[in-house]
């Protein structure tokens, strides 16, 4: 039987990340946080020209906030641009079988995360599968089933993920408190009209090469990371690295924008829930996504392919779900969405990782190899029957 050694939970140490994020969203930090999220986390020089804070005073901000949240910053890419289709996961595993199905389904790498998850599922999981490979992605899914492995799963096909900067007006930096307006939040979704709708990848051909792919996933690990640095990875000059990234990677879009890892609310007393949203039509789920910007509930937003559905991260403080589920609900009286549903995460567990540019080749594409996958399942099992016996 395989269970956690004993914890502990420390109030000192409670107290002292409690102050860490007061210290970390002071007002001279929020105005530098608010123009990273305007002008790029690589624009350091421009944040301090708009901020008319002297350059020093930045980079020391930055440079502080990067030790307490390295990194501060990385690239979210556009999968679809580099011919993978994301797939969220919403596994049931057998019970007894949670730690396999967690590692089961990290062995085609081709992951971005995997959590326990609680509600109607165990577990939650993102993968950016070759879109070539996708019909021998779902072989493997019904091979974790006919194992025991997993009792059934959702899988939803989304298009690129967005990220959601906060929105610093909800926050006051002198009182160092939130305010969560959720009747002023739902008259907003009431009174927008989206600009522009969701696009869904208009193909998944791969528009970008090894290098680029390397490249792509030094930004994912950290987004300011220096391009002197890249270049050592990569194994070509600095000038080479600027080139690609000037020239490649941001005029195709394979940069679709940046995640921030400073935390909004303490980690201690918040929780991340996975919240899938239906609408009736095309336009009522635009006008909600556009009325998302910037609120500060909402990580991430993604669009279920072919459906009007949309797939929200959001992080909260605990007391404050309830009011979140009462602002749906009052959305689903009012008809502006139709339906929605929610997994809680754990951040204990939680992993992600970058793309994987050890499985691809300038000559091949994406390899995709399920008999090998199968066979590394099946010592995972063998592994795990072994273990039990003793």
């Amino acid at each position: 039987m395989s269970l956690p050694h004993p914890t502990t939970f420390s109030v000192n140490d409670f107290l002292d990340k409690m102050e860490a994020i007061n210290d970390d969203l002071d007002p001279v930090n929020v105005t530098i946080l608010r123009l990273i999220g305007k002008l790029g986390p690589r624009n350091l020089l421009d944040v301090a020209r708009e901020s008319r804070l002297p350059p020093s005073t930045v980079y020391n901000r930055v440079n502080i906030l990067e030790s307490r949240h390295s990194p501060l910053s990385y690239a979210n890419p556009a999968v679809s641009r580099l011919g993978l289709c994301r797939i969220v996961l919403f596994p049931q595993s057998k019970a007894g079988m949670e730690s396999i199905a967690s590692q089961a389904l990290m062995i085609p790498n081709y992951w971005r995360t995997v959590a326990n998850a609680e509600g109607a599922f165990t577990h939650y999981s993102v993968q950016a599968v070759p879109y070539l490979h996708v019909p021998k992605f779902r072989k493997y899914l019904s091979r974790l089933v006919k194992e025991g492995i997993l009792t059934r799963y959702w899988a939803f096909q989304t298009a690129d993920v967005s990220q959601n900067f906060p929105d610093f007006d909800y926050f006051n930096p002198k009182a160092r408190f939130w305010t969560f307006n959720w009747k002023q939040w739902a008259r907003k979704v009431e009174r927008t009209t989206a600009k522009t709708p969701i696009e869904e990848p208009k193909g998944y051909a791969v528009q970008a090469d090894k290098t680029d792919l390397i490249i792509v996933r030094e930004l994912e690990l950290d987004g300011r990371k220096k391009f002197a640095r890249i270049a050592k990875v990569v194994g070509v000059t600095l000038q080479a690295i600027k080139f690609r990234y000037d020239r490649r990677i941001i005029p195709r879009g394979l940069v679709r924008d940046h995640g921030y890892n400073f935390l909004t609310f303490p980690r201690e007393v918040s929780d991340i829930r996975e919240v899938k949203v239906d609408f009736r039509s095309s336009s009522a789920m635009n006008n909600f996504a556009a009325a998302m910007k910037g609120l500060p509930f909402v990580y991430s937003i993604a669009k279920i392919l072919r459906q009007n559905s949309l797939i929200l991260r959001t992080y909260l403080p605990n007391s404050e779900f309830a009011n979140m589920f009462s602002f749906f609900s009052a959305l689903a009286t009012e008809g502006l969405i139709s339906d929605y549903s929610s997994v809680r995460l754990h951040f204990q567990g939680l992993r992600g990782q970058t793309i994987s540019p050890e499985l691809f080749t300038n000559e091949t594409g994406w390899q995709y190899d399920l008999e090998g996958h199968v066979k590394q399942l099946r010592r995972l099992l063998t592994a795990s029957t072994r273990a039990i016996a003793r």
